[in-house]
């Protein structure tokens, strides 16, 4: 694969692959295809790795081997010959005389040459639809395809029988061709051999009638059957392969036309689409204009709006330096009727009192009367007393009369007596009510006087206090409808702003909202241009590889024919 020829120690690489897939299980170079197999194979260098997920230790002499056997020429086992092998470590107890006539210590169980059911096979490592004729991506060195060894007469059966051939035929054109020439050459050796055979045949068959070699004649027609039938197979395979030859050449032609047309399409896309980047790109620097001059009408508006903002805030200012004059009114407005409510009720207090020194008068009024007419009932009592001693003593008088009237008189007497106190105490207690009276009425008009002074007083502040709370309250509702006039119209002309404000940036949030959309979408579709223009820049590359691929391919074919 490396162009360099195979020499006498070209085994190790299968070698080491009998070795690892015995060890392991598989092999260090699982392929994804056969074409990356064989780049994995020419990059062993960083390939090259022992699997950690065995579940048991491969020893160092054996990883040893098999690194010896996959490695460059010259550090290669069997450069030296058979000794390499009987030297190295892992093959420590081996009889090499008697290798040939010992018994395997593992012999498997198959029923024909060609059964293969002791073999795992792993369903991604067949992959017939795998393009093989992509270089590997390891290794450039590796820049031949799949081709067969030409000057080898080896090979595993017929093109028909083998696995995967006649999809590869389909698929790749170089495989094909090889195999057609060989396949040339094949028929062309075997149409000689049948012709000499002939030859031979008609020889013997003079021969078999001079010597009668009935039996060298049956070998002849043997070998002539045999040849024969070799004709058939190569006449059908050339067939088959001229045919998929055929298809191949005819496929790979429409492919290219396909890929030319797909390129050209492409191609004029490509200039479309930079026709319309540069012209968005124009839409773009114009709307970018117009977002400047956006930007800058709302940096005026800004402006204008602050300056309002400042204007409000003074008139906030004075609103609050009026509301607290308001408020230091009010507080003065709740004294002046805290001290109305207070004079209300010190007039209360001295109507309650004039009240009861009136109800005091008409008490002592009463008491004097209720004494007078005491006095009346006393007086005519005594009268009455008088009248009856008068009527006694009018009377006849005797010894018993004597001593009746003296009684009469000393009761009398008594009763005189009693009454003369009683109406002194009486008069006594008549003179000290009338006193009592009299200087209580004093007292009481002083009282009322001086009560009718003080609420004369009260009214009249209470009028003052009155007059100025109307004063103060016609006040404050003046300057409360002068300062709601002018907050409410300063109020009104600033939401007239702050709306016009809030439309204009509206606007232009919605101008860049679309600005940017516009500039997204114009990034998006330049992005996809650029993955565009990197795929088919990718896919000229490979076209351009593969016609290099496929000239080197005809040339050879050609050099070869020649040859």
């Amino acid at each position: 694969m490396d162009k360099e020829g195979m020499g006498g120690n070209a085994i190790g690489g299968p070698l080491e692959f009998v070795c690892t897939k015995c060890s392991t299980g598989k092999h260090h170079f699982m392929p994804e295809s056969l074409v990356e197999t064989y780049g994995k194979i020419m990059n062993h260098k960083n390939c090259f790795d022992f699997p950690t997920d065995l579940g048991y230790d491969v020893s160092e002499d054996a990883k040893d081997l098999m690194r010896h056997l996959i490695c460059s020429s010259e550090y290669r086992l069997g450069k030296n010959g058979i000794e390499d092998f009987k030297n190295h470590p892992w093959f420590a107890g081996v009889d090499w005389f008697s290798l040939r006539d010992s018994k395997a210590p593992y012999i498997p169980e198959v029923s024909s040459p060609t059964d293969t059911s002791n073999f795992d096979v792993d369903d991604t490592e067949v992959r017939p639809n795998q393009d093989a004729s992509c270089p590997p991506p390891a290794n450039s060195a590796f820049s031949t395809l799949h081709l067969p060894f030409v000057g080898f007469t080896f090979t595993q059966g017929s093109n028909i029988s083998d696995k995967g051939c006649l999809y590869k035929l389909s698929k790749t054109a170089v495989i094909s061709g090889s195999n057609n020439i060989e396949n040339e050459k094949k028929l062309r050796s075997l149409e000689k051999e049948n012709i000499e055979l002939i030859k031979k045949m008609a020889l013997l068959g003079a021969q078999d009638k001079l010597d009668g070699g009935a039996e060298q004649l049956k070998k002849l027609n043997d070998q002539i059957q045999t040849l024969t039938k070799q004709n058939k197979e190569l006449s059908l395979e050339l067939t088959v392969a001229k045919r998929a030859e055929n298809d191949i050449d005819k496929e790979t032609e429409n492919k290219i036309k396909e890929l030319e047309r797909i390129n050209k399409n492409l191609i004029q896309e490509k200039e479309n689409l930079a026709k319309e980047i540069v012209d968005n790109q124009e839409k773009l620097n114009l709307q970018a204009k117009e977002v400047q001059d956006a930007l800058s009408q709302r940096k005026l508006a800004m402006s204008e709006y602050s300056e309002v903002s400042d204007k409000l805030t003074e008139l906030r200012n004075q609103k609050q330096k009026l509301s607290r004059q308001v408020r230091d009114k009010e507080e003065e407005l709740d004294n002046a009727l805290q001290k109305i409510d207070t004079l209300r009720q010190d007039l209360r207090k001295a109507e309650k009192l004039r009240r009861e020194l009136e109800g005091c008068v008409e008490k002592a009024d009463e008491d004097a009367v209720k004494e007078r007419k005491l006095r009346e009932r006393m007086e005519e009592y005594t009268k009455g007393i008088e009248s009856e001693l008068e009527k006694i003593q009018d009377r006849p008088q005797g010894r018993s009369g004597s001593i009746s009237s003296i009684d009469s008189n000393q009761e009398i007497t008594r009763l005189k007596t009693e009454c003369d106190r009683l109406i002194v105490e009486h008069e006594e207690k008549a003179q000290q009510l009338t006193m009592r009276h009299s200087h209580e009425m004093v007292a009481l008009k002083d009282q009322l006087t001086e009560l009718e002074n003080f609420k004369t007083r009260l009214q009249n502040e209470l009028n003052v206090a009155n007059k100025k709370v109307d004063q103060l309250r016609s006040e404050l509702e003046k300057r409360s409808e002068e300062q709601e006039d002018s907050v409410s119209d300063i109020k009104r002309r600033h939401d007239r702003e702050r709306q016009m404000l809030v439309d204009d940036n509206k606007k232009l949030l919605s101008d860049v909202d679309k600005l940017k959309e516009n500039l997204e979408k114009l990034q998006c579709e330049r992005k996809g241009l650029e993955e565009e223009y990197s795929d088919l820049r990718s896919k000229k590359e490979s076209i351009a590889q593969w016609e290099a691929q496929i000239t080197e391919i005809i040339q050879w074919v050609s050099d070869e024919k020649d040859a």
